[in-house]
């Protein structure tokens, strides 16, 4: 038996995305735990999403440049 696919709103999706990004010492399964999602579905998410609040890295120039 398929089970049906499972619909979280936008609201839900950016909530567990900001405990994954601001969450300090602990890990992604325990946010996954703590939403009850699964971990694959938060690492999806994760991958679709950029962090907005982490700064991208500089491209290294020489020094010369």
């Amino acid at each position: 038996m398929i089970t049906p696919k499972k619909q979280y709103s936008d609201e839900f999706r950016e909530q567990a995305l900001a405990k994954v990004y601001n969450r300090g010492t602990r890990t992604i399964q325990d946010i996954a735990d703590e939403s009850n999602l699964s971990i694959h579905t938060l690492k999806t998410w994760m991958s679709q999403t950029a962090p907005t609040d982490i700064p991208k890295p500089n491209p290294a120039k020489r020094p010369q440049d």
